[in-house]
């Protein structure tokens, strides 16, 4: 594991508490519209399998297990969130996106809010070959980033050992990178913040 991927995920360890509440409070103001857009475009199988990508503490997911009649599977490189989403009572893979353990086409959806931003950009095109792999050909990818340029890092307030990766996208830096596998068909540019411009997409693998 590299040296920024370790620090990331140390820092998710050590505030994944704190931040469950913090995400909870994220997704029922800016994420849930899109989660149901999403779910409402998915025109496959009758019982699709649902990978939440980077999960986290599983709000979205927990999201996602009411709309029956998905099937759904929280997956994070963080061993302290995946206790979060197994407290849920949500099935958790704890792995690596960069390789994921799973069967080709074994998944209908997959939902990566806010949790590419974490990888380094040149392992990006690894991700999103395993997200292709593992979709079913009728599957859906969303995915959220955040808008800039290059790199930063978000360092806590109290202790300056603990930090997080960001890999900031322009939009038309994020849709050449998706067109490889996946055709778009829905996007928005919001702003939830001064400080914060995000990058939503909602695709279709080719």
């Amino acid at each position: 594991m590299d040296k920024a991927t370790s620090l990331t995920t140390a820092y998710y360890n050590k505030k994944a508490e704190e931040l469950t509440i913090k995400f909870n409070e994220h997704f029922e103001k800016r994420v849930q519209p899109y989660a149901e857009v999403f779910i409402d475009n998915y025109q496959g199988c009758s019982v699709p399998k649902l990978l939440d990508l980077g999960s986290g503490p599983g709000r979205h997911g927990r999201f996602f297990a009411t709309q029956v009649p998905i099937q759904v599977v929280c997956l994070d490189l963080s061993m302290a969130m995946t206790k979060q989403t197994h407290k849920v009572g949500l099935p958790t893979i704890q792995a690596d996106m960069r390789r994921l353990p799973l069967s080709s086409h074994s998944f209908d959806l997959v939902w990566a809010y806010a949790s590419l931003l974490h990888i380094p950009r040149v392992d990006i095109p690894l991700v999103l070959d395993e997200v292709a792999r593992i979709l079913s050909p009728a599957g859906l990818f969303g995915l959220a980033v955040k808008e800039g340029k290059g790199e930063a890092w978000d360092t806590d307030e109290t202790n300056s050992t603990i930090m997080r990766r960001f890999t900031l996208f322009t939009d038309d830096e994020m849709r050449g990178i998706l067109n490889s596998h996946f055709r778009i068909f829905f996007s928005r540019i919001e702003p939830p913040n001064p400080r914060t411009v995000w990058l939503n997409y909602l695709c279709r693998k080719k």
